[in-house]
């Protein structure tokens, strides 16, 4: 363990899965910042698939925690409008795969909002799945999101 993620002296260390710490910076950054709102299939009353959701829209409601229709283009729009508007969307895609149904909003619209004045937009998905999932979410994608920069938040 390096330094930089020892517990500092007289804390206690917490062990905490991906799902969880998702959760809990999810929720710290919402508790922070009013504009915060989620956006995805699934992520109010089921939690999101992967639970990282979960207690989220007991505690923010649904204006803020927004279940939405299985459309990753009208997701991934909606959350460039709401960046657009003064809003700081997150939006959860089920799988990776599914990024590439979102391909014109996210590559023609979403990397031209540069320019833009939106604050941010973070679109965050599954990259990595176990081995008995079916057939299309199988594939990886990392070889094609190698060929873009996509580390800044919009609008920067």
């Amino acid at each position: 363990m390096s330094s930089a993620s020892r517990p500092l002296t007289g804390e206690l260390e917490r062990i905490l899965t991906y799902a969880q710490a998702l959760n809990e910076a999810l929720r710290e950054e919402m508790v922070r910042d009013q504009s915060v709102v989620l956006l995805g299939e699934d992520i109010g009353e089921y939690g999101g698939i992967f639970t990282v959701t979960r207690g989220l829209l007991e505690e923010f409601g649904r204006e803020r925690v927004i279940d939405t229709p299985i459309s990753e283009g009208a997701i991934v729009g909606s959350a460039l409008g709401l960046a657009l508007t003064g809003y700081r969307p997150v939006v959860e895609l089920m799988f990776v795969d599914f990024v590439f149904v979102a391909s014109d909003q996210l590559f023609n619209h979403v990397g031209k909002a540069r320019t833009s004045p939106a604050d941010s937009a973070l679109c965050r998905s599954w990259c990595e799945l176990s081995r008995d999932r079916e057939a299309e979410r199988e594939r990886s994608t990392r070889s094609v999101w190698r060929l873009f920069s996509v580390t800044y938040p919009a609008g920067k």
